[in-house]
């Protein structure tokens, strides 16, 4: 099953820029508060990165996050059951935790974004997926670099 391979290292990889790099739920606020002052600073980096995937992005659609967390979630809980190389669960048990992850926390902020309700995440996810969540997307990227370069090893 190649096609998984390929797709857990692209989303993982994909996932996790935009995760780090993408516009935050946080920015947004800061963004509206500055639009109505004189001057207008970027909120983001100048970074190249963070333009490429920054505001006005593609990767900064709402319907491309959330079709990207979807697919990571499916790819991880497939990767579980099906690993490339090795036995199953265990054989890719680094990417597959990481699509979940990585899916969940793009689902969650997409939820966050979205919320009409008024009904607010509980602190342990508002914690995890929204205020961490540089470090989730460095180690979705982290994950997809290493099942890239060493797809035979146990765990990877």
């Amino acid at each position: 099953m190649f096609q998984f391979y390929f797709l857990s290292v692209l989303l993982n990889l994909m996932a996790g820029l935009i995760l780090l790099y993408g516009r935050k739920q946080s920015d947004e606020n800061t963004e509206d508060t500055e639009a109505s002052g004189a001057e207008k600073k970027p909120v983001s980096g100048n970074g190249v990165l963070r333009k490429i995937f920054g505001s006005n992005a593609f990767f900064d659609d709402k319907l491309f996050r959330l079709v990207l967390g979807i697919l990571s979630v499916c790819v991880g809980l497939i990767k579980l059951i099906r690993a490339v190389y090795g036995i199953p669960f265990f054989g890719d048990l680094i990417p597959a935790a990481a699509g979940l992850i990585g899916g969940a926390a793009i689902l969650i902020n997409y939820y966050a974004e979205n919320n009409s309700s008024g009904l607010g995440l509980p602190a342990v996810l508002q914690k995890f997926f929204i205020d961490w969540q540089n470090y989730v997307g460095i180690a979705c990227i982290a994950a997809a670099v290493l099942h890239f370069i060493f797809p035979k090893v146990l765990f990877l």
